[in-house]
C-alpha cells in the first residue's frame, strides 16, 4: 500500500490557503536566519490547535531534496509532557488552468508533541514539475498551497496527585494522679492514633 497517495480535487482546502504573488521573489530572497530557506503561512486553526504550514521553495537542506518543492505543518500550541496529538495531513497546490487541486496526503496518522511538532511530505512536488506552465501551478509568476490538518486522536489529559503526610503529634501523655500511692498494676485509660486503639 502507498504510503503517499496523490489525487485531484475540485474543493479547495479547508484549514489553510496560502497564496504567493511572487513566487520568484521569495525563491531568490536573501533569507534571514530565522526564516531560513523557507517561508510560512499565517496561523490558522483546525481540530482545536493552532498550526502554521511552511514551504521550502528550494528544497530543505536537513533532507535530501535538492530541486523540489518542501511542505511542512507544525503544530504551534505547546502540549504538556507527555501529551500527544496524532493527526491526518493533506498538502494542496492549485492547479490554475484546470481550476482544481492536486491533494497530496500520507495515509499514516502522525504523531505531534514536544519533541516532534513538525511534519510533512518531503519532496512534495520537483521544480521542473512546479514550473511547467503546462500544468498550472506556477501561472505569472503566482501560486497557491493549502493544507488541511483532521485530528485523530487528542492529547492525553495527565493527572498529578500529591501527598502531603498530615502534621500530628503521635505521642500520648498519661498523666498519673498520686503516684506514690498506687498498690497495684494500673491500666492508662485507652487512647487512640489512627484508627487504632491503645492503652499502657
Amino acid at each position: 500500500m502507498a504510503k503517499v497517495v496523490r489525487l485531484v480535487r475540485d474543493q479547495p482546502p479547508k484549514h489553510c490557503i496560502l497564496k504567493v504573488e511572487s513566487f520568484s521573489v521569495l525563491q531568490d530572497a536573501e533569507w534571514s536566519e530565522s526564516t531560513k530557506d523557507h517561508f510560512d503561512s499565517l496561523k490558522f486553526k483546525a481540530g482545536g490547535y493552532t498550526w502554521v504550514l511552511t514551504v521550502y521553495p528550494n528544497g530543505n537542506e536537513k533532507e535530501v531534496g535538492d530541486g523540489h518543492i518542501f511542505l511542512y505543518v507544525s503544530l504551534v500550541d505547546k502540549l504538556s509532557s507527555g501529551s500527544f496529538v496524532n493527526a491526518m495531513l493533506r498538502f494542496f497546490i492549485y492547479d490554475q488552468i484546470r481550476d482544481n487541486y492536486l491533494t497530496v496526503l500520507d495515509v499514516r496518522e502522525k504523531r505531534f508533541h514536544g519533541l516532534k511538532n513538525v511534519w510533512g511530505v518531503p519532496k512534495f512536488m520537483t521544480l521542473e514539475s512546479f514550473s511547467d506552465a503546462a500544468n498550472g501551478f506556477l501561472v505569472e509568476n503566482c501560486c497557491v498551497f493549502g493544507a488541511e490538518v483532521f485530528i485523530k486522536d487528542g492529547q492525553i489529559k495527565r493527572s498529578i496527585v500529591s501527598t502531603v503526610k498530615p502534621e500530628c503529634d503521635m505521642s500520648y501523655t498519661w498523666r498519673i494522679q498520686n503516684f506514690s500511692d498506687l498498690n497495684s498494676l494500673t491500666d492508662s485509660p485507652v487512647f487512640s492514633f489512627g484508627e487504632w486503639s491503645w492503652k499502657h
